[in-house]
């Protein structure tokens, strides 16, 4: 009960005093952000009798500006709640929304005569690197946008409940070069000791179709090094080359790296630690045939046996209507039996409806035939309504159908009826989704 009376709390004083000051100094006031809600009737997990789920999440932010529009205060909430009416009645939920920014902003000099830069004081993170300086500090003060010459500095100075981070951050372009160096000052995970992390990335294109660049980085309490670097050439005619390194020693780990962020992708990540190895690709067209290939070698700086080998290629294209694709791909660890992977892929449009049909095929797995079907008609009182369903063969398992119609309402909802006969969705965990509705509205303003 405190955290939701100090939730509502929290926002009504945040909204009072914007508006307070908005009206009796000469500030103008913004008011942005998102609220998103969506409720899912599903069949309960204990029998035949609906349970509502709901949910919402939203992002309020609120900003005033000076007059001369040089100073502002930034102040933005988050917040995600919701939870179920099982048993006819059992909500659970509560609001309390966390402060994610809170900040003073001014630009301009800080001497007459000076240059001009940006000052923020206040709750604020900076990312500079993904390699070592990814969402440094919580509170700080940041001097950005100085410029020198052909070089632009930005400069951090934070503190948070385990560190004091400081980080800056150099780049520019000097001749054909495009460069960037982000230094971090830090406290060591282990220990008292301040340590300096460093990421300098540059890339150039020195010829026509001849691009080059990478990026090393150095953890300064494991003192060990990542590397990454690549180039394309495009200067043959019809096709294009690419490769590339990589090194990640088993130790890098600098505190402030993206791969501790779960909101990064691990496709997106900057590096792999204890991996090194390189790849070589080529893409082409040819008579109309989108083609590809690639070869990745993967090996371990701990397990200086460990050899993992990844062939891929592939093929699209479009002949009498019918779009055709072909994608294989073999990996192999050490001297370990390939897992092998075929896709083949039929799509044809006939009278508004998609079709396409997938046949793939796993090492030691029977074959699996996707069928899709996805149109978009306009029904009546529901209007324009995009229909999906697929259906899964494999092998004796049985049949997985799943079907999807998905509409907008005239009050702006997003309305869908879903079905699936296994656990497409889990909205009902490992049992299948069976019949579900979905409401939902997102309002950015």
């Amino acid at each position: 009960m405190k955290k939701k009376i100090f939730g509502a709390s929290l926002l009504s004083l945040v909204l009072v005093s914007v508006l307070s000051i908005a009206a009796f100094a000469q500030v103008t006031a913004e008011l942005n952000g998102t609220v998103e809600t969506e409720i899912k009737v599903i069949q309960h997990v204990n029998g035949d009798r609906p349970d509502l789920l709901a949910s919402t999440d939203f992002e309020l932010g609120f900003g005033l500006n000076a007059a001369n529009g040089n100073v502002r205060a930034i102040l933005k909430l988050a917040d995600s709640f919701g939870g179920s009416f099982s048993d006819l009645g059992s909500f659970t939920g509560t609001i309390n929304p966390e402060i994610k920014e809170a900040y003073i902003q001014a630009e301009g000099a800080w001497w007459v005569g000076g240059p001009s830069v940006l000052t923020t004081l206040g709750r604020h993170q900076v990312s500079y690197s993904g390699w070592v300086a990814h969402n440094v500090g919580v509170n700080g003060i940041e001097i950005s946008g100085l410029e020198v010459g052909a070089l632009t500095f930005d400069a951090y100075a934070g503190w948070d409940e385990n560190d004091r981070p400081v980080a800056l951050r150099a780049e520019g372009e000097i001749d054909i070069v495009d460069f960037e160096a982000v230094l971090v000052n830090r406290r060591a995970v282990v220990g008292t000791d301040r340590v300096f992390d460093l990421a300098v990335s540059a890339g150039a294109e020195f010829t026509e179709g001849i691009i080059v660049g990478g990026t090393i980085a150095r953890d300064g309490e494991s003192e060990t090094l990542a590397y990454e670097v690549g180039a394309v050439f495009e200067t043959l005619p019809e096709i294009s080359i690419y490769g590339g390194v990589f090194s990640a020693d088993t130790n890098f780990a600098p505190r402030y790296n993206d791969n501790n962020d779960p909101d990064v992708d691990e496709d997106e990540k900057s590096f792999t630690a204890d991996e090194r190895g390189f790849v070589i690709g080529a893409w082409t067209t040819q008579q109309g045939v989108d083609l590809g290939a690639a070869f990745t070698r993967i090996n371990k700086h701990s397990d200086a046996n460990y050899q993992k080998d990844i062939w891929s290629a592939g093929a699209e294209t479009n002949i009498e209507g019918f779009d055709l694709s072909v994608y294989v791909e073999q990996e192999r660890v050490n001297n370990n039996d390939p897992e092998r992977k075929l896709e083949l892929g039929v799509g044809y449009t006939i009278q508004d409806i998609a079709l396409q049909y997938t046949a793939i095929l796993r090492t030691n797995e029977a074959l699996e035939n996707v069928i899709e079907a996805s149109t978009t008609q306009e029904l009546p009182y529901l209007g324009d309504v995009d229909l999906k369903g697929e259906l899964r063969l494999q092998g004796s398992n049985d049949p997985r159908v799943s079907a999807d119609a998905v509409w907008k309402a005239p009050n702006g909802f997003n309305l869908g009826l879903h079905y699936a006969n296994y656990a497409k969705e889990g909205v009902r965990g490992t049992l299948p989704d069976n019949v579900y509705l979905t409401a939902g509205l997102k309002i950015e303003f």
